[in-house]
């Protein structure tokens, strides 16, 4: 499964060899992200000291993902509710976290790996657990709600 979401991520590493102008890797980089992702909202781009980066909405989905200077793939963070975790993985939560509610997950990818940061609510506790694609899960922060 780790495969297959990693190869979701394949068209963004398709960005290889751009020139060294810092224009033309931009242009470069903003028409291959409007062919992936057409129905991108709240397009924000930004030029950092090491990097590209770019924040948007794609099917409701929070999204920034970061270039090197060549244009490159480097990470995305997206945010996102318990109906896009894949099914398993909202399983291993479920199954492992009982009676606590999927408040929210952040997810982390890179070329080579993917984690997800799952925001639980309980009675008592906030808590949020580190997963990665295979299911391995540790808790990450446990904090007690106000009363």
């Amino acid at each position: 499964m780790k495969k297959i979401i990693l190869a979701g991520l394949s068209f963004l590493i398709v960005l290889v060899s751009f020139a060294n102008n810092d224009s033309s890797v931009a242009e470069k980089l903003q028409q291959s992200f409007r062919e992936s992702f057409p129905n991108a909202e709240k397009v924000q781009w930004s030029k950092e000291p090491d990097y590209y980066a770019v924040s948007f909405v794609n099917n409701g989905v929070f999204t920034r993902i970061t270039y090197n200077e060549e244009g490159k793939f480097n990470r995305s963070v997206r945010n996102y509710s318990a109906e896009s975790l894949p099914y398993y993985l909202v399983n291993v939560v479920k199954g492992k976290y009982a009676n606590q509610n999927i408040f929210g997950i952040t997810e982390i990818a890179t070329s080579t790996d993917i984690e997800y940061y799952v925001k639980l609510e309980g009675s008592k506790f906030w808590t949020t657990v580190n997963l990665n694609s295979d299911g391995d899960s540790y808790i990450v922060e446990r904090y007690r709600k106000a009363k």
